[in-house]
């Protein structure tokens, strides 16, 4: 059970330094939750050094009741950090999309109506859902393992969308500077083509 918990704490501790990376923001609630966990770890290791190694007496029943709290606070702040990172990813994709037309966003990202958006979308909602349980922490860590799995799909996304940004904002001042051109280009014309005229006035009324 231990080598559980510290596979959990390893992955929940590694998903809040990325998020608070990306966001610049830390969660408190998630802090509060680990050092709940850590809490119930320290309590088995005094029940084993002086229960077990002092007295001799062991108490099974207490040790794995600390362990599951342990596993259960772990759990909700695995929850927590997974809907903190789904919302933030969420809205700094949003983010690098916005004032970009939908032709020049398939144009560079082809699969973002068709796959990126819907499974951030639905990855979000069931994250949120769950997270509103109120016996999150006993869920089964193979439900967290496919929810983490889904995050870090969407961090795949994050991660592709911005390395394409530049190739979004090149797109969007061409088609700026066109869109001027088709303005701007007609108006010179006209502009010469009186000046052009009142030369030639001019010139043959000399």
């Amino acid at each position: 059970m231990l080598e559980k918990i510290a596979t959990l704490h390893t992955t929940i501790k590694g998903l809040i330094l990325y998020t608070e990376e990306v966001n610049n923001r830390t969660n408190p609630q998630q802090l509060l939750e680990i050092r709940d966990s850590y809490d119930h770890v320290l309590r088995d290791h005094v029940l084993r050094v002086v229960k077990f190694e002092l007295e001799g007496k062991d108490d099974k029943e207490y040790e794995i009741t600390n362990l599951d709290k342990a596993i259960g606070h772990l759990c909700r702040a695995g929850y927590d950090v997974l809907d903190w990172t789904s919302l933030v990813l969420k809205q700094k994709i949003e983010k690098i999309l916005s004032g970009h037309s939908v032709d020049n966003i398939l144009k560079v990202i082809p699969t973002y109506y068709s796959e990126m958006r819907p499974q951030i979308l639905k990855t979000s909602m069931e994250i949120a859902e769950i997270r509103g349980e109120k016996d999150v922490g006993k869920l089964k860590s193979e439900e967290f393992t496919k929810y983490l799995i889904a995050i870090t799909k969407i961090q795949g996304y994050y991660s592709e969308i911005t390395d394409k940004e530049a190739s979004l904002i090149e797109i969007r001042e061409k088609l700026k500077w066109k869109n001027y051109s088709k303005i701007i280009i007609p108006i010179v014309a006209v502009i010469l083509s009186v000046a052009l005229t009142k030369a030639l006035t001019f010139w043959f009324h000399i």
